[in-house]
Order: C-alpha cells, then structure tokens, then sequence
C-alpha cells in the first residue's frame, strides 16, 4: 500500500517534506505466495520501522488529526505509526467480520471509512472505535 504524505519528522528537524510510505505487500505465484511486513519511505532521508506483521490487501491513511493508521488486509487491526517514526503499535479493531481484506478507504475532516464487499466501517477522528 502506498500513501503520500507531508512528512514532519525529528529527522528533519524544522522543516517538513512529502514523502511517500509503503507498508506490507505481497508477491503472489501459483506455488509461491510471499507477505512482506516492511514499510519504506520514498522521497525522504528518514527511514519507518516495518508493520508489527505481515500484512496485505490493507490500506494505509493518514487522519486528518495527522495520525498514520495502516488497516485491514490480513487481520482485522490498525497499527498507528509514531509521530517520530520509531514504531507501530495496535490502535484499534474494525468491525468488518471477514470483510477487512481488499478495503477501499475514504479519509475525510470527521473521519475515515473503510468499505468492503458487503460491509464498511468509520472511525471519527480522534477516535480509536470504529462503528459499523
């Protein structure tokens, strides 16, 4: 997943880029199915730990509070990335039952929403419960 993002970071100092983040992935055969957990920065000197698992099919966004959540994919929880970029912790769940891999999402000022084949999800911003 990628995101583009204005990048404000202690390994900037006072200044603050765009950048664009990747998380996760996975390269796919008929007898080798391969996940990744790594997370990249593009565009930028500053480097973003890995997910805390394998994850893809996800959605990575960033709040309109500035808060990076990476979604969905292969569990249903968000990992939040730091403000200084040194880790991922567990943020919240989603109610989608099976339905958090191959989200869409939509990130507007009140929030964000993740939506599936048959079911979706917002989580307002601020917030780390998501309603159905």
């Amino acid at each position: 997943m990628m995101l583009l993002l204005l990048l404000v970071s202690p390994c900037l100092g006072a200044s603050s880029q765009e950048a664009i983040l990747i998380t996760g992935g996975s390269v796919s055969g008929a007898e080798d199915f391969q996940t990744f957990r790594s997370s990249e920065l593009l565009l930028s000197p500053c480097s973003v730990p890995s997910l805390p698992r394998n994850n893809w099919d996800h959605v990575t966004i960033t709040m309109a509070d500035g808060i990076i959540l990476s979604c969905g994919g292969s569990s249903d929880s968000c990992f939040q990335l730091s403000p200084d970029l040194t880790g991922w912790t567990e943020h919240s769940a989603i109610n989608m039952g099976s339905m958090v891999s191959n989200v869409i999402s939509a990130v507007i000022p009140s929030g964000a929403y993740l939506m599936g084949r048959n079911a979706g999800a917002f989580l307002p911003t601020g917030s780390s419960t998501w309603n159905s």
